[in-house]
């Protein structure tokens, strides 16, 4: 189990590290520190601080998107030589930072792309793996993705991605969890609530959430969706009513306010 660490204070990513330490975790996901917009000693300063005050396992999360500040390459480098930092989870895409990356650190550090769009390229080159959203929905089909990549198999890896990359484009139309909560509400009795300043997917974005699983539901990857199901979600897969079910959810959700109009959420 890694548990996320999310704080922009030393001190109090420390003390949530420690909390995640004693909960059972077996590493924490330690995000760059965002807002006050540290530079790159204070980045390197943090993850320091952070690596001498336990020794619970740490990956680096650098999400220049949604945290202002980009950790460099030579930061990352750097850190990977601190003793209990074993990774790095990055979201910036580009095949050449990866390569960077891989000549600047140790073999047996972890590099991890920082979500589904770019995860299944990034394990091809060479990567580690991926933070995916969309293993909280399909374990199963995201699994063999993973080996796909794994093995070198890219006819196999562009066959899964040919039904798998709908549903990453629409869990991305809106910030998560609010998209992938919206996907297991589709198929599951529960889910879709999330707490303010998020809220729910809009009705188009669920609609669109909708129309990416129906693959799914009708087995297109050769796979038995209905066993990843709960007793409820199955009776209505066995009567047929799957992907009428998942439109009927769309058009039936409630919608809350949204920060932006229907459709200009990316």
């Amino acid at each position: 189990m890694i548990a996320a660490i999310l704080a922009n204070g030393t001190d109090k990513a420390l003390a949530m590290v420690e909390a995640a330490k004693q909960a059972g975790a077996n590493a924490g996901l330690v995000t760059v520190p965002f807002y006050n917009k540290p530079s790159q000693r204070g980045i390197l300063a943090h993850f320091e601080a952070l690596a001498e005050g336990t020794d619970l396992p740490l990956i680096a999360h650098n999400a220049p998107d949604r945290r202002v500040v980009d950790a460099s390459v030579d930061t990352l480098a750097t850190l990977a030589g601190l003793r209990g930092i074993i990774g790095v989870a990055d979201h910036d895409p580009a095949a050449e930072r990866l390569n960077r990356l891989k000549s600047a650190v140790p073999r047996e550090f972890l590099l991890f792309s920082g979500d589904d769009r770019s995860g299944p390229v990034h394990r091809v080159m060479g990567g580690d793996g991926w933070l995916s959203a969309a293993a909280a929905i399909l374990p199963g089909h995201m699994r063999a993705l993973e080996c796909a990549c794994m093995q070198g198999s890219w006819r196999d890896v562009q066959k899964h991605l040919a039904v798998l990359r709908p549903l990453f484009d629409a869990l991305a139309l809106e910030p998560h969890p609010a998209t992938v909560k919206q996907a297991v509400r589709c198929y599951m009795e529960f889910g879709g609530h999330v707490r303010l300043p998020l809220v729910t997917a809009s009705r188009l974005t669920s609609r669109t959430i909708a129309k990416a699983l129906e693959p799914f539901v009708t087995s297109a990857l050769g796979g038995d969706m209905s066993a990843n199901l709960d007793e409820t979600a199955r009776e209505n897969l066995d009567e047929g009513s799957g992907v009428r079910r998942l439109r009927q959810e769309a058009d039936a959700h409630e919608v809350m306010p949204q920060a932006c109009a229907p459709g200009r959420c990316s």
